[in-house]
């Protein structure tokens, strides 16, 4: 049997059909008939049982674009399991121009970018300067999951303060980026809020989320309240 058709014939087996009517409201920019409806847990299971070298000389890996959605959740979480240094890059830039939904960005997160990556900074700037929308919330994500601790400078903040994109997702990343940021290097984020360096909505919903983290100390949170703009 292909691996094609295998995956398929999973993805079929476990389907959730209360769970496929959740996802596609939360993805409306994911055409219905393409997402099964199966859960993440389930899918991981999947993925941890692969045998990572004959997935790749597969009929099915990299032979894009996919039928379902899930498909595309699962080459995700294979990315996520990369060993290789040299090709991980290689691989997310060929994924990432497929990508057409926030869920499927936000599941990538390789396990090579915790340990000391060292070009990747440079490759983020470049995923940001894209004009593909999701491809720039891809880098927002990574700078938010490796660059707000150990490896943080000012500098980081003014990357994603700098991106001038009005997608609704992009601005969405952005805002979440910077709520995470009041939480973990407030003094250099919130100098962005009371000097009104965002657009409005951004800087809206950085207030909201930030408000809503239990992350953010409640003395901190009431003067977040007081920056608090109107849209225009």
């Amino acid at each position: 049997m292909s691996l094609t058709k295998e995956i398929q014939d999973y993805l079929v087996e476990h389907q959730d059909l209360a769970y496929r009517d959740f996802i596609i409201k939360l993805n409306p920019s994911i055409d219905s008939r393409a997402v099964i409806g199966v859960r993440m847990p389930i899918l991981r299971q999947y993925v941890n049982r692969l045998e990572l070298d004959a997935v790749l000389q597969s009929d099915w890996f990299g032979v894009l674009p996919y039928q379902y959605y899930e498909e595309y959740l699962i080459h995700a979480l294979i990315i996520n399991r990369w060993q290789d240094e040299n090709t991980l890059i290689e691989q997310l830039n060929l994924f990432l121009p497929h990508l057409n939904s926030w869920s499927l960005i936000d599941v990538l997160n390789p396990q090579l970018f915790k340990k000391d990556f060292p070009s990747l900074l440079a490759t983020i700037d470049q995923w940001l300067a894209s004009s593909e929308p999701y491809t720039i919330r891809f880098g927002i994500l990574m700078l938010m999951h490796h660059y707000l601790d150990a490896k943080f400078e000012p500098e980081i903040i003014e990357r994603v303060a700098q991106i001038d994109h009005s997608h609704y997702y992009v601005m969405m990343m952005r805002s979440w980026f910077f709520a995470t940021a009041l939480a973990k290097q407030y003094d250099a984020t919130v100098l962005l809020l009371e000097t009104h360096q965002l657009p409005t909505d951004v800087h809206r919903m950085t207030i909201q989320k930030a408000v809503e983290s239990r992350r953010i100390p409640a003395e901190r949170k009431q003067y977040l309240k007081t920056l608090r703009r109107k849209n225009k």
